[in-house]
């Protein structure tokens, strides 16, 4: 059976250009046992729990993971302390609701609409998706690719890993 994840996935990765390789992919992993650390049994929620983790890999090499890109210090998911001390709640549920519905909303509107309304997509963009997604998209040519990789530099979108953004443009336009 197929996962609603995988479906949506298939669509996304078929919206690529094929040249580079793009893929999206999503598993859970089970988090939590039957003792904690302490070695005293574990509540019962938190042998339920699974965590979805959330990858693009272009030419079979992963450049984006959630939420492995997204932990900022520590060793776990929940409650991880920040280099000031504050607690780093980056993994929470609202995750698995959030990435699968921005990439369906990305699947289902035209790329003049995105183009034009970036600052709402900019927004929205919580997890650093949207400069992937455009560089890849086989609907976005060379110079729009540019021109907008530049607006949401210019309005101060922060872009993590801009090497593994660099490595797709130039396979999509150098080759």
């Amino acid at each position: 059976m197929i996962s609603h994840f995988n479906k949506l996935g298939k669509l996304l990765n078929s919206m690529m250009d094929p040249k580079i390789g793009f893929e999206i992919k999503s598993f859970g992993t089970p988090y939590g046992g039957k003792t904690n650390w302490k070695g005293k049994k574990s509540p019962a929620y938190a042998r339920r729990c699974t965590i979805k983790h959330y990858m693009i890999y272009v030419q079979k090499e992963q450049v984006w993971g959630y939420p492995k890109d997204f932990i900022k210090s520590g060793r776990g998911f929940f409650g991880v302390e920040d280099d000031f001390g504050k607690k780093d709640y980056i993994y929470h549920a609202k995750a698995e609701k959030l990435i699968p519905d921005f990439l369906r909303d990305y699947i289902n509107t035209n790329v003049e609409d995105i183009i034009t309304n970036i600052k709402e997509w900019k927004d929205r963009d919580g997890y650093h998706l949207l400069p992937y997604l455009l560089c890849s998209d086989k609907r976005i040519g060379k110079r729009r690719v540019e021109a907008v990789l530049g607006m949401l530099a210019l309005s101060g979108y922060e872009m993590k890993n801009l090497e593994n953004i660099q490595q797709i443009v130039e396979l999509r336009f150098n080759k």
